[in-house]
């Protein structure tokens, strides 16, 4: 039953979900994107699955035991079958994510397997966010190719296969982006909940993302296309009155004097000390990042560890080498990553700034805490969201250069001078840019 149940309610409960998530999409995108989500679901589940019943092959699942465990006692505890106590290493912050866990046991059942399958459930609907996301921006091939990215990345398969807070992470993170886009758009109350609400929902699981998406989120809205000033504007004070009463109502200004110590460099270079020292995948551990000139020289070496690593030269133990099929890939992704990065900041600033500066603010905010690959590895996976974006869009743009096509066609809306008909924006998707 440990196993039945949740296979069951994947099944029965999320592949139905999943398809009625496509609703919305024309009908030619359905048949495109439903067998990559099926897919996606299906390979999260299989791995889960293997988890469970095998348990030697649970390499990556420290912070899961716990995960679990606690989530299971809550769960237990709201039954009327147990007692629990919070004198436990839950802390006082971040405790969310047992509690949210464990209301899912309590309804679906309390089977570790539960959890999984439906980390696996969000994963496979982060594909999807990327999907759309990509829709709004690029022309369809290119949000597919970032939405395969997503699916099947194994890192994004891993990590959505364990009882970890990272896929609830990235979902609400792309859950604000596309409303975010929306919301520069179109000032909607079902853009303002879903830019707002996700920050609520993140407090209690990872507090300090909230103050990442704020500055993320003002920001993009601030660098809203051109000629509409009067409009981003009165944007940004529904933005700021919306995050102010969510201050006020949800209690987070009584905790903001503590949070705000979580951002002094001094606690920041402790943490990221601490962080070195007790793993054995450290790297650059006795750096000291305490001012901001030190952090600012120690940053390339983040980023690039955080983007890139584990390097060869640090692949000495059964971890890092895991990892290796999938750097390779990444590697040989490195020149569509940067290509497609460019192109946006040069080009397209405005209509990319949603991802490029929430991108942009988690990679230098995790590139300055994390002090070991492991922590690494793991953190990227929120970034990879957006970097997938780019890499595919660098993949076209060498296409259509080759071919002599104007690389404006892959823009959902071009910023250039002349007209533009529909025909021409699939053109290159249809012809000299293969579909994905």
């Amino acid at each position: 039953m440990e196993v039945v149940i949740p296979l069951m309610i994947g099944l029965i409960v999320y592949v139905p979900l999943i398809l009625l998530s496509t609703r919305g999409l024309p009908r030619d995108q359905q048949r495109r994107i439903r067998p990559i989500l099926l897919g996606a679901f299906a390979v999260r589940v299989v791995i889960s699955t293997i988890f469970e019943v095998v348990p030697q092959a649970r390499v990556f699942h420290e912070d899961a035991v716990g995960t679990e465990y606690w989530s299971t006692r809550i769960a237990s505890y709201w039954h009327n079958d147990g007692v629990y106590t919070r004198d436990w290493a839950m802390g006082a912050r971040n405790y969310g994510l047992q509690y949210f866990f464990g209301a899912l046991l309590y309804i679906t059942g309390r089977f570790p397997l539960n959890i999984t399958v439906f980390n696996s459930l969000l994963g496979t609907l982060n594909a999807l966010l990327i999907y759309r996301i990509g829709l709004r921006l690029f022309v369809e091939p290119i949000a597919r190719r970032a939405a395969v990215f997503m699916s099947f990345f194994p890192s994004m398969i891993i990590w959505s296969t364990i009882a970890l807070k990272d896929p609830l992470m990235s979902f609400l993170i792309c859950v604000t982006v596309l409303s975010a886009i929306s919301l520069r758009e179109r000032l909607t109350p079902l853009a303002i909940a879903g830019s707002l609400l996700p920050m609520l929902a993140v407090y209690p699981i990872r507090f300090y993302l909230v103050y990442f998406m704020a500055a993320s989120l003002i920001g993009t809205i601030a660098l809203g296309r051109k000629g509409d000033v009067a409009a981003g504007a009165s944007k940004q004070l529904v933005l700021f009155a919306g995050i102010g009463m969510l201050v006020l109502v949800f209690g987070f200004a009584g905790n903001a004097q503590t949070d705000a110590q979580v951002f002094d460099l001094q606690r920041v270079s402790s943490y990221r000390q601490g962080m070195a020292v007790s793993a054995s995948s450290s790297f650059a551990a006795d750096t000291d990042i305490s001012t901001p000139g030190r952090a600012l020289m120690f940053l390339p070496i983040g980023v690039s560890t955080l983007l890139w690593g584990p390097f060869p030269w640090q692949m000495t133990s059964l971890r890092p080498l895991l990892s290796a099929p999938e750097m390779l890939v990444w590697w040989y992704l490195a020149p569509s990553l940067l290509r497609g990065f460019w192109f946006g900041v040069k080009k397209h600033f405005r209509a990319f700034s949603p991802i490029i500066v929430f991108a942009l603010t988690m990679i230098v905010g995790y590139a300055l805490t994390m002090g070991n690959l492991g922590a690494a590895y793991r953190m990227r996976a929120q970034v990879f969201n957006f970097l997938f974006l780019f890499a595919a869009l660098g993949q076209y743009l060498l296409k259509v250069r080759k071919a002599g096509i104007d690389e404006g066609l892959l823009m959902k809306d071009r910023d250039v001078p002349e007209p533009v008909t529909a025909r021409s924006v699939r053109q290159p998707a249809l012809r000299p840019v293969p579909s994905a």
